[in-house]
């Protein structure tokens, strides 16, 4: 004889559509957003394979490649939309590597 399948309690749903949405935050969250590396090898004329990110504060990243680096800070419109602008004009050399 087979045992009845359990059903959950709204409990029970209600924690395990919150793990759910907190796997995929995280997961969405890790790295910089295509959109930004896109932008960046533009505008560095660099392949995005190239080009290395380091996060500043929420929602500020240095990208660096191609012996340039720009600074980009997320901006996003009322209806949520977000983008990453350049806040660096000038196309910097990168910062020496610390030993």
């Amino acid at each position: 004889m087979s045992a009845a399948p359990r059903v959950l309690s709204r409990r029970d749903m209600r924690a395990l559509l919150g793990a759910v949405l907190c796997f995929f935050v995280a997961g969405c969250s890790s790295g910089p957003p295509k959109q930004l590396r896109t932008q960046a090898a533009r505008d560095l004329s660099c392949s995005e394979d190239v080009l290395t990110t380091e996060a500043v504060e929420e929602g500020a990243q240095w990208v660096t490649g191609c012996g340039r680096r720009i600074l980009y800070v997320r901006e996003c419109d009322r209806e949520g939309t977000c983008t990453y602008q350049p806040r660096d004009a000038r196309k910097q050399a990168p910062k020496p590597a610390s030993s």
